[in-house]
């Protein structure tokens, strides 16, 4: 009976989309935004740290705007998330990305971090090497709201 039932979960998680699953994994309600940051261990430190001012500054400017924050981090094994939790300190929600997840959920190739709103639109979505342009994107974000 437990095996029919992990079958079925299975089942069921493999048939969802990857937004349905994040929006599952982060328990995303309908007035929050996900912050999905894109992550490969060994990136330049400014790959970690770039997105992270973004997220500070949404954060500092955003009063009332309800949002979660999840790690998508390009490994193959849950053993690298786990060290990629711990090298980082991370303590927001975190899943492998296996290499098609910008494509999966609608962002450009090169995304280094987008904004979805609980239906998995896509509101803001930021690329590397564009600090000012993402520091602006980030300030109509939140103006927006």
């Amino acid at each position: 009976m437990k095996m029919a039932i992990l079958v079925i979960a299975m089942l069921v998680f493999a048939n969802q989309t990857l937004f349905e699953q994040l929006k599952e994994k982060c328990e995303l309600s309908k007035n929050e935004y996900l912050i999905v940051i894109f992550q490969t261990p060994g990136n330049c430190v400014k790959c970690f740290i770039e997105p992270m001012d973004l997220v500070e500054l949404i954060k500092k400017n955003s009063l009332g705007i309800n949002y979660k924050l999840m790690a998508l981090v390009s490994v193959e094994r849950e053993i690298e998330l786990k060290v990629f939790q711990k090298e980082n300190d991370w303590k927001h929600y975190m899943l492998v990305d296996d290499g098609n997840a910008r494509k999966d959920l609608g962002a450009k190739g090169i995304a280094m971090m987008i904004i979805l709103d609980s239906r998995g639109k896509i509101m803001a979505e930021f690329l590397p090497n564009q600090y000012d342009k993402n520091i602006e994107k980030a300030k109509k974000f939140v103006k927006s709201r």
